[in-house]
C-alpha cells in the first residue's frame, strides 16, 4: 500500500497533463469550492511545561502563510487556499536574500523577497520546473525543468534567465559543489547525474548511478555527492574530485530527498514509502540510525542556527522536526496540503515550506514564541447542531459547543454561522493572555405577508398557519407573520358574503421574505337570484296583460 501511495504522489508531479491527474485536480478543486473539506481545530505546538495561560513553541510553528496566486500574507497556518499554482522545489539565495520557488504547473519560478515575504517577480523557465539550487560562486540559480530535459540558469542579480542547458531525460534534483564549482543534476529518467561546469554552463560529464535518482546533496566535509535512487532503495556516493561513484548505501524504501547537516556531518535521507529517515555518517558512509516520521516524507533541510532538521511529510501535511543531537523527532508542525520542498533562510532564521496542493508557502519561525489559548463558546443551538467558525482565515465545521485554538499575540477576525441562525462576527485581540469569546446564536427570521383584495374596507378576514400561529381578526388589507425558514400550509377565513379561490395553500420560506396575494370575490346568494327572477317574471306578466287589454279596446 505504501508503494501505491508513493506512485500516486509521483503522478501528481510527473504526468500532470494526462487524464488521471486532470480528473484528480478537478476533484480537488470541486471539493475546495463546495466546502466539502472539514477541518477540526487542533491544539498544536504545546509545551507541557508552559503555564495554563500560554504555550511555548519549542521547535517552530507556522507564523505566516504566503498565498502565491494572490501574493497575500496571512497569519498562522492557512490550509484551504485555492490556487492554480503547484509549488515544488525551493532554494535560498544568500547573496540577495531572495527565495526562489519552482511553480511546477505553470513553468515559472516565483522570486520571494524574504524581507517582507512577498513575491517580487515571476520568471518563465522550462516545462515543469522541480528543483532549484543556488551557486554562491557566480550568484546564479539552477532550475531543473523535468519535461523540457533542460536546466534554466537564472542570474540572481537581474532575476532573468541567462542560459538554458540541455541534459538527459527528466532532470529532477540539483545541488552545487562548492569545492569544484560544479553543479550536479539528477536525470531520473536516464539514471544519470549530469555535471555542469558553472563557469561555462556546459555539461562536462554524465555519471551513471542507481535507478530513478531524485534528490542530491553535497557534503563539504568530505567532498562527496550523495544521490538518492528511488527505485534502487539506495544512495550513490560520488567523489567530487573524480566524479566517480565510490560506493552505494542501502536505505529505506523509495528514498526521495537528502539533506546534509553541517553540525555533525550526517546525511538525512527521506524514505517516502517507509515513512522513515535514514541517517548516514558521512565519515564512514554507513547508515547509523533510522527515524520514524510522518507519512510519505519527501524533502529535508538543515537549520544551522538551532541544529534541527525539518522534514516535509507529503501525505500527513506536516513537518517533522528532528533534534540532531539525539536523532529524535521533537515536534510535528501542521502546514498546508502536500508539503514537498523545504529550505532554511540563514538571514532571517525562517524555514520555508512549499505546499503543492494548497499553492502556498508556509513560513515557519524557529524562535521560541508563546501562544495563548483562544476559546470560542456558543450557546442557544440545539445539542449536536452543526455550525461553522471561520477563524484566522480557516473555516472549521463544528458540532461541540466550545473550541480552543492557540495563537500568537495579534488581532484576528472570526465569523460564526449556522443554518437558520443569524451570523456573528468580530475581532479578538490576543495580548499576552488567554481569550474567551462567548456568543449566543439567534434564530434568523423572515417576514411573510398576506395581502388581500376584493373586500370592502373594514371587513374582517383571518389567516391560520400550520405551525399553530393565527392572525386573529384582520380588518386591514395586509397582515405579516415573522417566522423561520421552512414550509408552511395556511388557511384563509373571512366574513360571510365573500369567497376566495385560494382559501388553502402552501408556501416556502428559504432565506428571504415572502408575499402571498389573496383575492376575495362577493358571493351572490340564491335569495337574491329568486328575487331577480320573480321580478323579471312579474314584469313580463304585466307587459303581456297590458297588451291584451289594449287590443280588446
Amino acid at each position: 500500500m505504501a508503494k501505491l501511495s508513493s506512485l500516486r504522489k509521483r503522478l501528481i508531479l510527473e504526468i500532470l497533463t494526462i487524464t488521471l491527474i486532470c480528473a484528480f485536480l478537478a476533484t480537488f478543486v470541486m471539493s475546495a469550492d463546495n466546502g466539502a473539506r472539514v477541518n477540526i481545530p487542533y491544539e498544536s505546538h504545546i509545551n507541557p511545561f508552559a503555564s495554563d495561560n500560554g504555550s511555548l513553541s519549542i521547535a517552530g510553528c507556522v507564523q505566516y502563510t504566503l498565498l502565491l496566486s494572490s501574493n497575500k500574507i496571512v497569519n498562522g497556518n492557512f490550509i484551504n487556499a485555492k490556487s492554480n499554482l503547484i509549488p515544488v522545489g525551493t532554494s535560498f539565495d544568500s547573496s540577495n536574500g531572495n527565495l526562489y520557488v519552482a511553480d511546477y504547473n505553470i513553468s515559472t519560478v516565483s522570486v520571494i523577497n524574504a524581507t517582507n515575504d512577498k513575491v517580487k517577480c515571476s520568471i518563465q523557465v522550462g516545462l515543469n520546473p522541480v528543483g532549484v539550487a543556488f551557486d554562491n560562486s557566480n550568484g546564479n540559480l539552477y532550475v531543473t525543468n523535468q519535461f523540457s530535459d533542460s536546466v534554466s540558469v537564472i542570474d540572481g542579480k537581474t532575476d532573468s534567465v541567462t542560459s538554458t542547458i540541455s541534459v538527459q531525460f527528466q532532470p529532477y534534483g540539483v545541488t552545487f559543489d562548492s569545492a569544484n564549482d560544479q553543479v550536479y543534476i539528477t536525470d531520473k529518467g536516464s539514471n544519470n547525474v549530469a555535471v555542469i561546469n558553472s563557469a561555462t554552463n556546459r555539461v562536462v560529464d554524465n555519471i551513471s548511478v542507481g535507478s530513478s535518482p531524485y534528490g542530491i546533496s553535497f557534503d563539504p566535509d568530505n567532498g562527496n555527492l550523495y544521490v538518492v535512487n528511488d527505485c534502487s532503495n539506495s544512495v550513490s556516493v560520488i567523489d567530487g574530485s573524480t566524479n566517480k561513484v565510490i560506493c552505494s548505501i542501502t536505505v529505506g524504501t523509495s528514498p526521495i530527498g537528502v539533506a546534509f547537516d553541517s553540525g555533525n556531518g550526517y546525511l538525512y535521507v527521506t524514505n517516502e514509502a517507509s515513512n522513515t529517515i535514514s541517517v548516514i555518517n558521512g565519515a564512514t558512509n554507513t547508515v547509523i540510525d533510522t527515524i520514524l516520521v510522518g507519512m510519505e516524507p519527501y524533502w529535508a533541510s538543515f537549520d544551522s542556527i538551532n541544529g534541527y532538521v525539518y522534514v516535509t511529510n507529503s501525505l500527513s501535511n506536516s513537518i517533522s522536526v528532528i533534534d540532531v543531537s539525539n536523532n529524535e523527532v521533537i515536534s510535528t508542525i501542521d502546514v498546508g496540503e502536500t508539503p514537498l520542498g523545504v529550505t532554511f533562510d540563514s538571514s532571517n532564521g525562517y524555514v520555508y515550506v512549499t505546499n503543492a496542493l494548497s499553492g502556498t508557502v508556509s513560513i515557519i519561525t524557529t524562535k521560541k514564541i508563546v501562544e495563548y489559548p483562544v476559546t470560542f463558546t456558543e450557546s442557544n443551538l440545539p445539542l449536536g447542531s452543526r455550525w461553522i467558525l471561520t477563524f484566522n482565515n480557516v473555516k472549521y465545521t463544528l458540532t461541540n459547543t466550545s473550541y480552543t485554538f492557540h495563537e500568537f499575540n495579534g488581532t484576528y477576525f472570526y465569523h460564526a454561522t449556522s443554518t437558520d441562525y443569524m451570523n456573528i462576527s468580530g475581532y479578538v485581540s490576543v495580548k499576552g493572555s488567554a481569550k474567551q469569546i462567548d456568543f449566543s446564536f439567534k434564530l434568523q427570521t423572515y417576514s411573510v405577508t398576506f395581502k388581500e383584495s376584493g373586500l370592502q374596507s373594514g371587513s374582517m378576514w383571518y389567516v391560520n398557519l400550520s405551525n399553530g400561529v393565527k392572525s386573529g381578526p384582520i380588518t386591514g388589507s395586509s397582515y405579516s407573520f415573522t417566522i423561520t425558514n421552512g414550509s408552511y400550509s395556511y388557511t384563509i377565513g373571512n366574513t360571510s358574503g365573500y369567497e376566495t379561490s385560494n382559501s388553502t395553500g402552501t408556501m416556502s420560506v428559504n432565506g428571504k421574505n415572502v408575499t402571498e396575494n389573496i383575492t376575495f370575490s362577493k358571493v351572490t346568494s340564491n335569495t337574491d337570484l329568486y328575487i331577480i327572477i320573480g321580478a323579471a317574471s312579474a314584469a313580463v306578466i304585466v307587459a303581456v296583460a297590458a297588451v291584451v287589454i289594449w287590443r280588446r279596446k
